[in-house]
């Protein structure tokens, strides 16, 4: 009996993991009805909140493994939602997101790393509904690519002011 015991526990213990898929909410979102919420960890803002993924739990996006998620709530409501994978799989998640939601608009930059080299950072969007799905190739930094769920205001923004830090043609990363 107690050997049985021990290979059910063995087997619970190497059981593979099965990530689940990430659903990022859409901004607007009231914070009840955010699903997987409870996948969160987040930190109370006097009037906003920061939800980080909770460690060691796998998640997939466009069947790439996510690195990390954020969901900003503003006012009770989702303002932001981000996932965040490793730059190598960026091509996988563009083709993905351009076949569920069409070809998307380029607002592809030219990004300039530490040593003074210049690259591309390509950048798509697809608008829908006064909001924006948006994928990154280099989010902060060469590693890391993203894609966001953000208002149509806050995507307009935020490119406003990437043009602003534009120097030569090109903004740090």
């Amino acid at each position: 009996m107690r050997f049985l015991a021990a290979a059910g526990l063995l087997l619970a213990l190497v059981r593979p993991c099965v990530a689940t898929e990430l659903q990022l909410p859409a901004p607007g979102t009231p914070r009840p009805e955010i699903a997987g919420l409870d996948d969160f960890a987040c930190e109370a803002e006097p009037r906003a909140s920061r939800c980080r993924l909770k460690a060691g739990l796998a998640r997939t996006f466009a069947g790439v493994p996510v690195e990390g998620a954020v969901i900003d709530v503003r006012q009770g409501r989702v303002a932001v939602a981000a996932a965040f994978f490793d730059e190598r799989n960026f091509p996988a998640v563009a083709e993905r997101l351009a076949a569920d939601l069409g070809p998307g608009e380029d607002y592809s930059e030219e990004l300039r790393a530490g040593m003074g080299a210049t690259f591309t950072n390509v950048v798509k969007a697809w608008r829908r509904e006064g909001t924006v799905w948006f994928a990154e190739q280099f989010a902060g930094r060469i590693t890391r690519s993203a894609v966001s769920r953000v208002p149509a205001a806050e995507f307009d923004g935020m490119l406003a002011a990437r043009a602003a830090q534009r120097v030569n043609g090109a903004r740090d990363l």
